[in-house]
């Protein structure tokens, strides 16, 4: 035990000195499905920190661990019951061993996190490890809040599992915010009006929503929910299936943030063949919705939808447009945080191939097309605006099935163009997507 304590980084010991478990077990009933929350209470320099957990009605009653984990920058923590242990592999120390039952932990207590910015603490358990990890009995329960303006969530491969992470907007201070692993595939992270939650899919799971206190999964995975977009509105819009049935189509839908009240959103297409409607945007004035579809006669076009008439217009067509430049196929429209602008992406030289995808620019009626990125070794994709709509964000897919996304800036302009990830460094990092404040 004291060399696994030897290993302890001095800063990270001596901040988290204290967690107890807080009384005695909750003689609540146990809940049906596990769930992981945490409060916390004062300030970063004085932060107390009580987590919850809610034991699944199977699992009650039965002999298991308790596991708590900790994440600081690259290095990772598990308490074992009576201190923190730096682990980079082998068997999860336990926190606590015996029958699972609902408890609260006491984390932190009045403890000094501002050098710690970022940190990031899950829970779980489970009969076994293999059981948490394999089964998703686990969460994160509390971020520690960074002192950036504005930051930035994607995806990451970077530990050999599509994960949801964040790095400031200049690419530093990368820090996971998932602990997915096997098929739970995360992807098509979004911030919430306000940049305190996020809201993404996972693989088989659905879509889940994620803040400073935890996840919760708003929408279950049949029908093959996608692409979710929390709107200034505060609802989630996202793609799904309209049946299990042959013939089904790809419509957008509209829900709560809680996952109550889903609806229909596209217009019913009543071609036989197969409808694709995806990537949804909500104007900033909650008129207008964007999204791409494969309705037009040679597909990947921007739709633009007004929300009260129902009034459909296309703003890309696969060919020349009152003289402007051909950008079809296009996907991904983008709304600027002002409403004046469409960030999108498209291959300029449809139906050549050859050409690689660029990021474009256009007026909310779809004029004055312009093309921002010059690329011709890799297609440049999933465009992002800053909250201030200053900058974009927006990933560069390489040739290749490893190592092939990085994630880059530039100004709205086109200028100034600059990678925040390295792919032959940390792997593939994607689908950015701008925070208005830290997570």
């Amino acid at each position: 035990m004291n060399t696994r304590k030897s290993l302890l980084k001095p800063l990270f010991c001596s901040l988290l000195l204290m967690l107890i478990v807080a009384g005695p077990p909750s003689l609540a009933c146990a809940a049906t499905a596990p769930a992981f929350t945490a409060a916390a209470t004062g300030s970063t320099s004085s932060l107390t920190l009580t987590a919850s957990l809610s034991v699944a009605d199977a699992d009650a009653g039965h002999s298991g661990n308790v596991y708590l984990v900790a994440n600081v920058g690259s290095a990772w923590y598990v308490h074992n019951g009576n201190t923190w242990l730096a682990w980079s592999s082998g068997p999860l120390p336990v926190y606590a061993a015996g029958t699972l039952t609902n408890r609260s932990i006491e984390v932190l207590r009045n403890v000094d996190m501002s050098a710690l910015a970022g940190t990031t603490v899950y829970l779980g358990y489970g009969l076994t490890e293999n059981d948490m990890l394999t089964n998703g009995k686990f969460g994160l329960i509390y971020t520690v809040p960074a002192s950036a303006a504005d930051s930035i969530a994607f995806v990451s491969f970077r530990d050999g599992w599509d994960n949801i992470w964040v790095m400031n907007a200049d690419g530093t201070n990368p820090r996971r915010l998932t602990l997915s692993q096997s098929s739970y595939v995360e992807s098509y992270p979004s911030s919430s009006p306000d940049g305190s939650k996020l809201v993404f899919t996972r693989y088989s799971k659905g879509i889940v929503v994620l803040d400073s206190s935890g996840e919760k999964i708003i929408r279950s995975d049949d029908l093959n929910p996608a692409y979710p977009t929390w709107s200034y509105d505060n609802k989630v819009y996202f793609t799904r299936l309209n049946q299990t049935t042959a013939n089904a189509k790809e419509y957008l839908y509209a829900m709560n943030a809680d996952g109550s009240g889903e609806a229909q959103v596209s217009p019913i297409y009543n071609d036989t063949s197969t409808a694709a409607d995806r990537h949804p945007s909500l104007s900033p004035d909650g008129t207008a919705l964007l999204f791409s579809t494969n309705r037009t006669k040679n597909g990947g076009t921007i739709a633009k939808l007004t929300l009260a008439t129902g009034a459909m217009s296309y703003l890309t067509y696969a060919g020349t447009l009152l003289g402007e430049t051909v950008i079809s196929p296009a996907e991904h429209p983008t709304w600027s945080p002002d409403g004046s602008k469409i960030a999108f992406a498209a291959y300029p030289g449809y139906p050549d191939f050859n050409a690689k995808e660029q990021i474009y620019v256009m007026n909310a009626d779809g004029s004055g097309k312009t093309r921002l990125t010059q690329e011709t070794a890799a297609n440049c994709s999933q465009p992002a605006w800053s909250p201030d709509g200053t900058r974009i964000a927006f990933q560069k897919t390489y040739s290749g099935f490893s190592n092939n996304v990085e994630i880059w800036i530039m100004n709205a302009d086109g200028s100034g163009a600059k990678a925040l990830t390295d792919r032959n460094v940390t792997h593939s990092d994607s689908m950015p997507v701008f925070l208005k404040k830290p997570l």
